[in-house]
């Protein structure tokens, strides 16, 4: 094998690479080669091995075995890795290195070889053993339990032999300007198996020995890893990388991945929080960072805790991982927490399976999404983790609430979870992953042998759906039995099984009020001598997981791009972010212009050129659909993927394109409530010249949503009980004494609002330190309204009145000046957008004020002209005629006499305008008429 300077795309070399991928594959035994590799800088020669079948996940969930890597420019080391623990970025790795004696090095024949064993891997350079490998884990994709080891190492890989340039193996660094060629010779590749007569080992339960603390180490304080927690040092910023990181929080906001924000402190309910205001979220979730240095050990299991919350729906990527020096290692799970409006508690609990590390980073990694989002309550412990297999369990993310029932999952013997009682043996083959039980002769009733799970959760007037597979070596009958908590049978069934594995379906329903979480599930197998198999074992509930009705059925907005590329994202290994600027939008099409692809780097992944749309929320068990029409310059292949924000792939599909527009449809169940993206990946999937890719009408809805007439939506009359009939019902107040609780203040007279302010004169007090308002006020895009009231007070004072979303971007906003005079204030304008908003009277300091009162009346907000009709408007009582009630007809009320204040009124600018307060306001989520409303602050 050779590589050799030549120009390809903006490279100036190429790489090689052999394999035997549904060729030559092996499980266990030794494979070796011997192998010559030359030296230098940027060369990468290796021997490894990959899944034939990614049985539990694509990489590195099904994992990877490199048997010999080298970095060209230290001659004098190889190394040896294997890389498990789950789908990036939840993915570890564990491995050493071999240094040769003086006198020779890579660029010498050698053998290298692994003999692997289940449970076991054993490296080798000249017969001489320079590591042994035997604990690793890996989870599959949203899965909640590991898989029994020794997975993902109990399968068939294939063989690779390659010699690379650059790549990150070595830091991307690239061979000298005189560089011509490199030749890595192999003299053979072998792969041996057990004669017969010797076995394989038996897997053991991996076990790591609780490390001792090294010295160093950040010692902990009650208990706690985490120092100043509440924020009482500032922050340390860092910028360009090249920064001191203090002992305890740095924002880290690196110019090369975009991002930029701001951080502070703000108090909720007494506890300080860190809040962190994005400007620019970046193209990576590590765009903005917050971390502090903790020091974890060797085997011993920490529980992460912490309380957040975001300005409107998204999530945050939080984990435990190593610093540059240790190669970024993941410690714990990627955790992708969905924040909203409140605040929620999080709890991870995490064992550290690397080499123990003083200066390891607790990272909060909050980029590539707006929203601010605020963090308090740190804490990692140590933890004494003791598992109850028989405790409650809450159902799994797929919504079933039998645990390992696929016989694959949890401990060694894959029997974790399950209980078998009476004169019989149970065991789960390695090569089928199903339970075998074997039923002695001398049992003579069913109860006889009986095997179960507990802690299982049944839901109260719910339809429950119970599927398995199962057969028996002879024709013959088990029971099911479900019971509830208190023992008392919830379904019994007489199942007939046959020699043929057969799919049995049952159907019942709970019928008692609440949730039990304590059932069991038995299947009676005993009275005749037998061998039976179960596998496939699934319980789901309709009621548990039911979709909340109030959810927003188009996601995706502008994906007609008939506002251009408003909403979109786009990015590039050349550009990074800038790559939007490149993308046209034409007859109504995106059309992006894919450069050619790389041999190196970020220019050779499948993910190196990118279309997106962040910040879409999906809703647990709810079904989408996902369409869009697109073609390619060129045939092609491409991904499209929703991902959360720690690349957990809710959905994917590889597809070809082709200079013919195809129109692609796709539906998909959401594992979880969370903010996802739409992202098309374009990257290196082939050997592609620069081309390009054209999509348009690109959908992703509620499956079954039908798209309504935007003006069938259109509330005419947001805004209820403007006139106070009904005394303060859907009006909210807000002090920086009372917070909250200041509505209890607010009085309601002769049909006036009337708002006490208390004395504004002392430093810090901002316009909006008094406010009276009331939220949820759908408005749609484009529609002009009109908003009136009624005001005065008792001083002459100024005051603002703004139209504001969740993010405080500022749809309407007027300052104006009231007196003891009552005034009619009038003022129309037009909406940006399609969103959920608040009207805020802001009375707060615009001068120092003495203690006074403020009177408001007859708020209206209206689409513009619109008539109100009898019980339209929201809060009206629809029996009463227009004009019956004090005040309904013009001139009738007192109130209504005084100066006619009518402006035109300019509209600011809210393009890019953010209006940043230390005060959370209620973040709401229009969908198409239908309001999902979360607690505000």
């Amino acid at each position: 094998m050779d590589k050799e300077k030549e120009k390809y795309d903006n490279c100036n070399y190429t790489s090689t690479r052999i394999k035997t991928e549904d060729k030559v594959t092996a499980k266990y035994g030794r494979i070796e080669a011997r192998i010559k590799m030359p030296k230098g800088n940027g060369i990468w020669p290796a021997f490894w091995m990959m899944p034939n079948d990614d049985k539990y996940g694509v990489w590195a969930a099904s994992g990877e075995i490199d048997i010999m890597e080298a970095k060209g420019r230290i001659p004098n080391e190889v190394n040896g890795t294997i890389h498990y623990g789950g789908i990036w970025p939840n993915n570890r790795y564990s491995g050493s290195h071999y240094r040769f004696e003086e006198g020779t090095d890579i660029t010498d024949f050698h053998d290298y070889a692994i003999e692997w064993e289940p449970g076991e891997i054993r490296w080798y350079v000249d017969n001489e053993l320079y590591q042994v490998q035997d604990n690793w884990n890996t989870y599959g994709k949203n899965e909640d339990l590991k898989y029994s080891f020794p997975a993902p190492f109990d399968q068939d890989f294939y063989i690779i032999l390659n010699l690379a340039i650059g790549g990150n193996y070595d830091g991307g660094i690239l061979p000298e300007n005189d560089f011509s060629s490199a030749e890595m010779l192999v003299d053979y590749v072998r792969v041996y198996d057990k004669a017969d007569g010797y076995e394989y080992k038996d897997p053991k339960e991996p076990n790591i020995e609780k490390g001792e603390l090294p010295e160093g180490s950040k010692e902990a304080i009650d208990g706690n890893y985490i120092y100043d927690t509440n924020y009482e040092n500032g922050f340390n910023k860092i910028i360009n990388g090249d920064e001191a990181f203090s002992n305890t929080w740095n924002l880290l906001t690196l110019k090369q991945f975009g991002g930029e924000a701001s951080i502070s402190t703000d108090k909720l309910d007494n506890t300080t929080f860190a809040k962190v205001d994005i400007s620019k979220p970046g193209s990576e979730v590590h765009s903005i960072q917050l971390i502090q240095y903790i020091t974890l050990a060797k085997g011993r299991t920490y529980k992460l805790s912490y309380d957040a919350k975001a300005s409107s729906n998204r999530n945050i990527s939080v984990k435990a991982s190593g610093g540059e020096e240790r190669g970024w290692t993941t410690y714990s799970n990627v955790y992708s927490d969905s924040l909203t409006n409140d605040v929620s508690h999080f709890e991870h609990v995490f064992t550290m399976a690397q080499n123990s590390d003083v200066k390891a980073r607790l990272e909060f990694n909050v980029g590539t999404s707006n929203p601010s989002v605020w963090i308090g309550n740190v804490k990692v412990e140590e933890f004494e983790e003791s598992i109850d297999y028989n405790a409650p369990k809450k159902p799994l993310s797929d919504g079933n609430h039998i645990y390992n029932g696929t016989f694959d999952k949890g401990l060694v013997d894959r029997k974790t979870y399950w209980n078998l009682s009476g004169d019989a043996n149970y065991f789960v083959p390695e090569s089928s992953r199903n339970l075998c039980i074997d039923v002695k002769n001398n049992t003579n009733n069913y109860e006889d042998v009986v095997l179960n799970q507990k802690g299982i959760m049944l839901v109260g007037e719910a339809n429950h759906t119970l599927t398995f597979n199962a057969k028996a070596d002879k024709d013959r009958d088990i029971k099911l039995v479900m019971k509830d908590s208190n023992g008392d049978n919830v379904l019994e069934k007489t199942i007939s099984l046959e020699k043929e594995l057969k799919e049995y379906n049952l159907e019942f329903k709970f019928n008692t009020s609440g949730i039990d979480n304590n059932g069991t599930i038995e299947f009676l197998l005993g009275g005749i001598e037998s061998q039976i198999s179960i596998d496939n074992i699934e319980l789901k509930c309709d009621g548990l997981h039911e979709p909340p009705k109030d959810i927003e059925k188009f996601l995706i907005k502008n994906g007609d791009f008939k506002n251009g590329l408003e909403g979109w994202k786009a990015w590039n290994w050349e550009k990074n972010d800038d790559f939007i600027n490149d993308i046209k939008v034409k007859d109504g099409k995106a059309v992006i212009e894919v450069p050619k692809v790389g041999e190196t780097g970020d220019a050779s992944q499948t993910w190196g050129v990118q279309f997106k749309q962040t910040d879409l929320l999906l809703n647990k068990d709810v079904e989408y659909e996902l369409s869009f029409n697109i073609s390619s310059s060129i045939d092609r292949e491409l991904e499209v993927v929703l991902q959360n924000s720690g690349y957990y792939r809710v959905f994917e599909n590889k597809i070809s394109v082709s200079p013919e527009v195809k129109e692609h449809k796709y539906t998909f169940k959401a594992t979880g409530t969370e903010a996802v993206e739409l992202n098309f990946l374009l990257g290196k999937f082939g050997d592609y010249n620069t081309h390009e890719v054209s999509i348009d009408n690109v959908v992703l809805k509620v499956e079954g949503a039908l798209e309504e007439n935007p003006e069938d939506n259109v509330v005419k009359f947001p805004l209820s009980n403007g006139k106070f009939d009904n005394g303060l019902e859907g009006w909210k107040a807000w002090n920086w004494i009372k917070n909250d609780n200041f509505i209890s203040d607010v009085k309601v007279e002769n049909g006036e609002a009337i708002i006490p302010i208390p004395e504004l004169k002392n430093n810090g007090i901002e316009t909006w330190a008094v406010q009276f308002r009331q939220t949820n006020l759908p408005l749609t895009k484009d529609i002009e309204y009109e908003i009136s009231f009624d005001i005065r007070s008792n001083i002459d004072r100024e005051l603002e009145v703004v139209v504001q979303n969740s993010g405080y971007y500022r749809v309407f906003e007027d300052k104006i000046s009231v007196s003891p005079e009552v005034k009619k204030y009038e003022n129309t304008f037009k909406a940006t957008g399609s969103e959920i908003v608040e009207l805020n009277f802001l009375l707060g300091k615009f001068a120092e004020y003495s203690s006074h009162e403020v009177y408001i009346d007859n708020v209206v907000l209206k689409v513009k002209g619109a008539e109100e009709n009898p019980g339209e408007n929201p809060g009206e009582n629809p029996g009463e005629n227009p004009g019956e009630n004090p005040g309904e007809n013009p001139g009738e009320n007192p109130k209504n006499s005084g100066q006619n204040l009518e402006k035109s009124g300019t509209l600011p600018d809210t393009g890019n305008e953010t209006v940043n307060t230390s005060i959370g306001i209620s973040s709401i989520i229009l969908a198409l008429g239908l309001i999902l409303i979360k607690k505000k602050r």
